[in-house]
């Protein structure tokens, strides 16, 4: 996490796409530079930003100093006109609660009723949200999957296990692909579609 001070010099909007030229300083050296630190950004107006997202140099700090690399945690909302889609990713605060301002939820309700809202506490719950969009899924029904296969599978609830993406075998078969574990611990888990698919329609009638 980089520490610094917020002090834009420069606020700039692309067309609903946010960012601002702030003072970072390096956790490791103490060099304070100015970094972008984007608040906002909309994926169908500048669809550049998603791939910078995904490849993290949307949110990376690099220090000129001393070369430390880091993620820059901000808050930020992820937007898709397209899908209809905003997601807030909202880092927990000091006793690890995330707050959204009532005003905000008010906002929200009112703004982008026809929206699939969602909040989220970590730049990867942002990045699951947003591949579970992609692969036209409910997120609710797949969050119920996970808690199915975690307890099938003696999975430990407490620890990081994301929607990754789905396959298709060459006879058609779709499977569900899950990744379990943080850094270089992650292990990928497969799981068949089909089997759940079932328990869903009896858990979540349509």
């Amino acid at each position: 996490i980089c520490h610094g001070w917020h002090r834009p010099k420069e606020v700039r909007s692309g067309r609903m796409s946010l960012s601002s030229d702030d003072t970072l300083e390096c956790p490791q050296c103490g060099h304070a530079q100015v970094t972008t630190v984007w608040s906002s950004v909309n994926v169908t107006l500048d669809p550049h930003l998603r791939t910078r997202l995904f490849d993290e140099t949307l949110i990376a700090f690099n220090c000129r100093t001393c070369s430390y690399h880091c993620r820059v945690e901000t808050d930020l909302l992820y937007h898709d006109m397209d899908k209809r889609l905003a997601i807030w990713l909202k880092y927990p605060d000091e006793d690890g609660l995330i707050r959204v301002d009532d005003r905000v939820n008010r906002g929200i309700a009112t703004l982008w009723s026809d929206y699939t809202c969602r909040v989220v506490g970590s730049y990867e719950e942002l990045i699951e949200k947003i591949k579970i969009a992609d692969a036209e899924l409910d997120d609710l029904e797949v969050e119920l999957i996970k808690v199915i296969v975690c307890l099938a599978g003696q999975i430990n609830m407490s620890s990081r296990f994301l929607f990754h993406g789905l396959t298709k075998s060459i006879l058609g078969k779709r499977s569900f692909i899950f990744a379990q574990g943080e850094g270089d611990s992650v292990k990928e888990k497969s799981c068949p579609l089909s089997p759940h698919e079932s328990l869903l329609r009896e858990a979540i009638p349509k």
